[in-house]
């Protein structure tokens, strides 16, 4: 179970990385 809810974490954290990022490539073309 320990394994599953490091898989999960990483993941959220990837996505929420992944989203900061886009975010920020957005801003800036403007």
């Amino acid at each position: 179970m320990t394994g599953d809810h490091v898989l999960m974490v990483t993941c959220l954290s990837t996505i929420f990385v992944a989203l900061v990022f886009v975010k920020a490539h957005k801003s800036k073309l403007r």
